[in-house]
C-alpha cells in the first residue's frame, strides 16, 4: 500500500526469512562464522540459539545460499514429530524412496545407503532442524543414532539444531549427554544493540529500492525500546510505522507513528515492552530506588546503634532524589560535541538513548486537527487548554477524516526528527562551531558574515514585554494567524497558488507546485537553512503563526497575516515553541544524498554547478568536473564550501548544501532570510 510513496519496490519489513534482507550485525557475523567453522571441520551437531525473533531461520537460510554446489541439504520446519516421523521427513527431503509401512530400521537403512552412495559421488549431506526445541527425547536420540551413520574417516551427515534458549537446558539434561558430547559449535544469537537499528532500518529500506533514510532517530531510539532490539519485533513495528506516516502523507516516520504502531501491534498494553524516556529496561530503572532504599536501612541501623547520636540537634539534610535523577537525565540528554570539524569526512554517531522525544513536545503547524472539530482543544504541558486560531474553521482540509497535513515530507529535513544522510542534530555542528566558523570567513571574498546574534540562542533572563508591538499585533490578529492561512502566505512568496479547498496534505499540496517542505526545529537550523520559515509562536497561552522574512542584526521582520512587524531576535526566540516549517524549490541538481565514492551520471552537472559556487565564493576549484565518481578532491572542495557558510560540514552533497548551491547560483529564484553571498 505505502511502497510507491516511499519509493520501495517492495514491503521492506517482512518476516518473512528472506536471505536477501539479512543485516549482518556483530552477532550475526559471529554465528555465520561458527556456523561456517563447524560445517567444514565435519562436525556432527551445530546448535545456534537464539530469542523468538532474533533471525536464527533467515541466517540458517543464508548460510543455504552460501553453501557448494555438491552439499544436500535436508530441512525440517516443523520438529514437532515423533521418530518414524523424522525420518520419513530426512527421506522426503533428501528424495529417498521408501514404503509407506516402512519401520525405523528400513528408513535408517535407506538414508544410510543414501548417504554412502552421495559419499562416493563426493557429496556431503547436512540436515538442518529448526525449533529444535519441541523435539521430544526419543526424537533427540534417534536424530543421535543418524551421526552414527560414518565412513573410517569422515561422518555421512551434519545436524544443524536451530531453536530458542531452552534448547541448551534440553541439551544440558544427563539423559542426552552422548547427543550433548557431539556437539562440535554452538553460538547463542542476542538482540541488535540501540546503535545498529539504524543501520538495520536503513538497510532493509535499501534493499527494498529507497535510498534515503525514512526514520528519524527518536522514532528509531523508540523502535528499539519498543522491539527490544528484536529484528521480527523491529519488522512488525516498522512495517507498521510506514502504514501510519502513509495515511498522514508523512514522507519521514517520527516517534509518534512508532508509537501508535505499537498500539496496533501489541494486543494490550501488557504485552507492549515498558519503556522509558532514558531508555533503560524496568529492571534498571528499579535499580537507583532499590540502592536507596539500603542505604536508607544502613543509615537507619547506624543511628540506632549510636552512630548518629554525636549531633542529634543537628537537621538532617534532605536529598531529593529526584532532582538528581532529573539532572543526570538533563546532563545525559546534551548533544555531544562536535569533532569532525577538522576532517573533510565525517563518521556516522550512534543513536543517544537519551535523544528526547519530539512526540512529547508541542506538535508542528498541524497541532489542531480542521478535519476534527468536534475533538478537544490541545493543551499545553501544564493542562491549559490552547485556543485554535479563528481561521481553523474555514481553512479546513476537504473531506471528513482527511489526514492531518504533513509539514515535512518528500526530502524534507526536520533536525531531531530526521536521520537522513544530510545530518541537522545540532551535535553535528553545536552554535559555538557555526559561531567560530561564520567568523572566520569574514574576511573571504564572496560572502557576507552573519552576526553572533542571530547564532545565540535567547538568553534565559531575558523576559518578553507585555506590551511589544509584535504582542499586540497578535493580540488583534488571531483570525490571521491560522495554520492553512500561514502556510498559504508563505507558498505566495514562492510565487505558488495554494487552493482554498485542500484535498491533501499540504506538503503533498506543496511538492505539486515544485516545493518541497523543511521542517525546522532549532535556531541554528533556521539559520543554516536561511529560508522564509512559517513559525509557531506563543502569545497568552496561545499559538499563533507568523511568517519571518528576514534577518538584520539583532533584529527580525516578521509577517503577521499581511502586516510586517521589526521584533528584536531575543523577543522572537523566546516566543518560539521550536515548531516551524520553510519551503525550498530544488533545482534540476535533484535532492538525491551523494557522497565519497559515488558513481552517477547526476555528477557531472553537480561537479559543474559546484565548481561555478566554488568560483563565485572564492574557494578552490575542483581538479575536474567531467567525472562520475564523487572522490576524495570533490569530497574535499564540498567540506570547503560548507564550512565557509556554516551549514553542516559532513562533505556529503544533501538538502544542505543544495540548499546553500540554489542560493548562490540561482539568487533571482531564491528567498532567503540574510544575503549571505555577494550578487
Amino acid at each position: 500500500m505505502y511502497e510507491g510513496f516511499f519509493g520501495l519496490a517492495e514491503r521492506p519489513f517482512s518476516i518473512a526469512p528472506d536471505p536477501q534482507y539479512l543485516y549482518m550485525s556483530e552477532r550475526h557475523k559471529e554465528a555465520m562464522a561458527h556456523l561456517s567453522y563447524g560445517l567444514s571441520q565435519g562436525g556432527c551437531f551445530i546448535v545456534l540459539t537464539g530469542e523468538v525473533g532474533t533471525g536464527k531461520t533467515t541466517l540458517c537460510r543464508n548460510l543455504l545460499g552460501d553453501l557448494p554446489e555438491n552439499v544436500d541439504v535436508a530441512l525440517i520446519l516443523n520438529a514437532n514429530i515423533n521418530e518414524t516421523e523424522l525420518l520419513q521427513t530426512v527421506c522426503d527431503e533428501l528424495k529417498i524412496d521408501y514404503a509407506a509401512d516402512a519401520s525405523l530400521k528400513q528408513l535408517l537403512d535407506a538414508i544410510n545407503q543414501h548417504l554412502l552412495s552421495a559419499y562416493s559421488e563426493n557429496r556431503h549431506t547436512v540436515l538442518i532442524i529448526d525449533e529444535a526445541q519441541l523435539l521430544g527425547r526419543d526424537v533427540l536420540e534417534q536424530i543421535r543414532l543418524l551421526t552414527n551413520l560414518e565412513t573410517t574417516k569422515h561422518k555421512l551427515l551434519q545436524i544443524i539444531l536451530i531453536g530458542q534458549p531452552e534448547l541448551n537446558a534440553i541439551l544440558s539434561r544427563n539423559d542426552l549427554r552422548q547427543l550433548a558430547q557431539r556437539v562440535t559449535a554452538r553460538y547463542h544469537l542476542g538482540a541488535l544493540d540501540r546503535n545498529e537499528i539504524a543501520d538495520y532500518v536503513n538497510f532493509r529500506l535499501g534493499v527494498a529500492g529507497c535510498k534515503q533514510p525514512v526514520f528519524s532517530r527518536q522514532a528509531l531510539s523508540r523502535l528499539h525500546n519498543l522491539s527490544e532490539g528484536i529484528p521480527r519485533k523491529i519488522n512488525v513495528l516498522a512495517d507498521h510505522s510506514l502504514l501510519n506516516a502513509y495515511s498522514k502523507s508523512q514522507s519521514t516516520v517520527d516517534s509518534s507513528a512508532v508509537k501508535a504502531a505499537a498500539r496496533e501491534v501489541f494486543i494490550s498494553t501488557k504485552d507492549a515492552p515498558k519503556e522509558s524516556k532514558s531508555g533503560l529496561s524496568d529492571a534498571r530503572q528499579w535499580l537507583l530506588p532499590a540502592a536507596f532504599l539500603v542505604l536508607l536501612n544502613i543509615g537507619l541501623w547506624w543511628w540506632f546503634i549510636g552512630g548518629g547520636t554525636a549531633n542529634k540537634s543537628a537537621p538532617t539534610p534532605v536529598t531529593s532524589e529526584v532532582s538528581e535523577q532529573q539532572a543526570g537525565t538533563t546532563e545525559a540528554n546534551q548533544p555531544a560535541a562536535d569533532n569532525s570539524t577538522g576532517a573533510p569526512i565525517s563518521q556516522t554517531t550512534p543513536v543517544d538513548s537519551a535523544t528526547p522525544d519530539p512526540a512529547l513536545a508541542t506538535p508542528l503547524l498541524s497541532e489542531i486537527d480542521p478535519a476534527s472539530p468536534a475533538e478537544s482543544a490541545p493543551q499545553d504541558e501544564s493542562g491549559a487548554a490552547q485556543q485554535p486560531a479563528s481561521d481553523e474553521a474555514t481553512d479546513q482540509v476537504a473531506g471528513p477524516g482527511a489526514p492531518e497535513p504533513a509539514l515535512a515530507e518528500d526530502g524534507a529535513v526536520i533536525a531531531d526528527e530526521s536521520i537522513a544522510a544530510e545530518p541537522t542534530a545540532e551535535a553535528d555542528a553545536s552554535p559555538d562551531t557555526i559561531t567560530t566558523t561564520i567568523t572566520n570567513v569574514a574576511a573571504q571574498p564572496g560572502t557576507m558574515v552573519v552576526s553572533d546574534e542571530f547564532l545565540s540562542a535567547a538568553p534565559d533572563d531575558v523576559v518578553v514585554p507585555e506590551s511589544s508591538e509584535l504582542g499586540a499585533l497578535l493580540d488583534t490578529s488571531a483570525d490571521l494567524t491560522g495554520r492553512i492561512t500561514t502556510l498559504r502566505a508563505l507558498a505566495q512568496m514562492w510565487g505558488v497558488q495554494l487552493p482554498q479547498q485542500l484535498m491533501q496534505a499540504i506538503c503533498s499540496e506543496v511538492q505539486a507546485t515544485g516545493l518541497r517542505c523543511l521542517g525546522v526545529e532549532t535556531w541554528q537550523q533556521l539559520l543554516r537553512y536561511n529560508r522564509p520559515t512559517a513559525m509557531v509562536l506563543t502569545h497568552n497561552d496561545q499559538l499563533h503563526r507568523v511568517i519571518l522574512t528576514a534577518l538584520q542584526k539583532n533584529t527580525a521582520e516578521v509577517l503577521v497575516g499581511e502586516r510586517s512587524v521589526r521584533v528584536s531576535v531575543a523577543e522572537l526566540q523566546q516566543r518560539w515553541n521550536g515548531n516551524a516549517l520553510a519551503f525550498w524549490r530544488p533545482s534540476p541538481l535533484g535532492t538525491r544524498v551523494l557522497q565519497l565514492n559515488d558513481r552517477v551520471d547526476s555528477l557531472v552537472p553537480l561537479r559543474i554547478a559546484l565548481n561555478q559556487a566554488l568560483q563565485k565564493t572564492g574557494l578552490p576549484l575542483l581538479e575536474e568536473t567531467a567525472a562520475k565518481e564523487f572522490d576524495m578532491d570533490m569530497a574535499q572542495k564540498v567540506f570547503a564550501l560548507q564550512n565557509r557558510f556554516a551549514i553542516v560540514a559532513d562533505s556529503k552533497v544533501g538538502n544542505e548544501t543544495y540548499l546553500l548551491l540554489n542560493e548562490i547560483l540561482q539568487p533571482e529564484q531564491t528567498r532567503v532570510l540574510v544575503q549571505r553571498v555577494a550578487q
